[in-house]
């Protein structure tokens, strides 16, 4: 049996189909797995990335622990460093697609534990530094680079308080950036009043 007329016309565009619908299915099926593999790579990738930036962050608190007067600022530009990076790279991750689907707990949960502690000891190390040399170690240009650490840490964790899995261990990090801000950057730099000498004591104004 052959099509004759307007068959052959319904036979092809049969024929089409049937090679179209073929290809759909072997086309779904190694996209699936094509994108699941991508996926995996994409997770280890990810907690490849954590595990290192909680290494530095380890490192980092060391060392904040062992800063000295003349350490200080190093210290700061470290600080400064480490919070912009990972500011950088979790912003860059979260643009390319749902993050937060993707991120493994254990690993995140980890990052967050070591920020923690890095504010801790940092706040520590602030307490210390403005009892014992005051204005001369948290001048402005001192503060700014504090402040600017402050703030990309405070946006990463806003970003993960969206989930309910890391909550927690986040908000106790905004809590601390919070904390060291007000404690510390959100009061007028002071300024040291010139000395006014005059014969006649009418003149001077206190």
């Amino acid at each position: 049996m052959r099509p004759i007329g307007y068959s052959k016309a319904v036979a092809s565009i049969e024929v089409l189909f049937g090679i179209f619908f073929i290809g759909i299915i072997i086309a779904k099926i190694t996209s699936h797995r094509t994108s699941y593999h991508i996926r995996k790579l994409f997770k280890d990738n990810i907690k490849q990335k954590l595990n290192q930036y909680a290494v530095e962050f380890e490192t980092l608190n060391e060392i904040i622990i062992n800063t000295h007067a003349d350490d200080f600022y190093k210290t700061i530009i470290c600080f400064q460093e480490n919070a912009l990076s990972f500011n950088k790279y979790i912003d860059t991750e979260k643009k390319e697609g749902d993050f937060l689907t993707d991120v493994p707990s254990e690993s995140l949960n980890l990052v967050g534990k070591r920020i923690i502690q890095v504010l801790a000891n940092f706040d520590q190390l602030i307490s210390n530094i403005s009892s014992s040399y005051g204005i001369r170690l948290l001048n402005e240009n001192n503060r700014r680079i504090i402040v600017k650490a402050l703030i990309s840490i405070d946006e990463v964790c806003r970003i993960f308080t969206k989930s309910k899995i890391f909550e927690e261990i986040f908000q106790k990090a905004i809590e601390s950036c919070n904390k060291i801000r007000e404690g510390y950057f959100m009061v007028p730099e002071l300024m040291e009043e010139p000395e006014q000498t005059s014969d006649n004591p009418d003149e001077l104004s206190f």
